[in-house]
């Protein structure tokens, strides 16, 4: 019995030491490991804050450039046939599309979704117009193609353009507060 005694005498300041040092070092080291994480994503946003904006960025600049009031003056040339007009646009819209898919990496699945209906409307638009100035006798030309388009728009309740820049320019001010 008094063996026992000497053993706990020894034995349990062992293990109550044992156990504050354990419990001392998992929390420095949680805490460590807690701080450590936060700076890489402080880091992080340091690198993706400025690649997400310009994403946005880019996006606005494409949306504003397939709008009808910015596309067709552009795309519109002198003596242009109202088809060779429409397979240009059709075409400048696709590739300006492309050249911004990267970006979908940086912004959320609504903002590109709205990005996609807008370039989909848009195409959308520019056929309709296509159909409704082909239906029409005799050969059109390019100016009148963009008159009957930049009528509808005006018609329009609201601009597929506009309405993806709204939702593009509200996500990239969240990011703010």
């Amino acid at each position: 019995m008094e063996l026992l005694l000497e053993i706990v005498k020894y034995t349990l300041p062992a293990l109550i030491v044992f156990i504050t040092a354990y419990v001392l070092l998992k929390t420095l080291l949680d805490s460590d490991q807690q701080r450590r994480r936060h700076e890489l994503n402080v880091s992080n946003q340091k690198i993706t804050t400025p690649l997400r904006l310009k994403a946005y960025e880019r996006l606005v600049l494409y949306l504003e450039r397939i709008s009808p009031n910015s596309i067709l003056p552009r795309t519109l040339k002198a003596d242009m046939s109202s088809v060779q007009l429409q397979r240009m646009l059709i075409r400048t819209i696709r590739e300006e599309f492309e050249h911004n898919l990267s970006q979908q990496v940086y912004i959320s699945s609504k903002a590109w979704n709205a990005t996609i209906a807008a370039k989909e409307n848009m195409t959308k638009m520019v056929n309709m117009t296509a159909a409704r100035v082909h239906a029409q006798e005799g050969k059109k030309l390019g100016a009148e193609f963009a008159k009957i388009m930049l009528e509808a728009v005006m018609d329009m309740k609201e601009n597929p353009t506009t309405t993806a820049i709204e939702i593009v320019k509200k996500e990239a001010q969240e990011m703010f507060g």
